[in-house]
């Protein structure tokens, strides 16, 4: 394989589907801004808001939590583009 192999200058559109938001931050970030810099279409699909993911739900109910995980989820992809 050659440098070119791995260049995602050719990636038109990239679809990346989660489980939950943050998901994308940790395994695909990098690569999500790579595609963006190349001019690519980045779309990210998460299947929960997290809404469930803490251990004290009083402090977080569900809608309370998934409503600051959606504004973490927005504030990430912003960075990546």
């Amino acid at each position: 394989m050659t440098r070119s192999d791995h260049s995602v200058a050719h990636v038109r559109s990239l679809l990346g589907v989660w489980a939950h938001p943050d998901d994308e931050a940790y395994l695909s970030s990098a690569l999500m801004a790579a595609v963006r810099r190349e001019g690519g279409r980045v779309v990210v699909v998460t299947a929960t808001h997290g809404e469930n993911g803490t251990d004290d739900p009083a402090r977080w109910p569900p809608q309370r939590l998934a409503e600051q995980r959606e504004r973490e989820l927005r504030a990430s992809l912003d960075v990546v583009g």
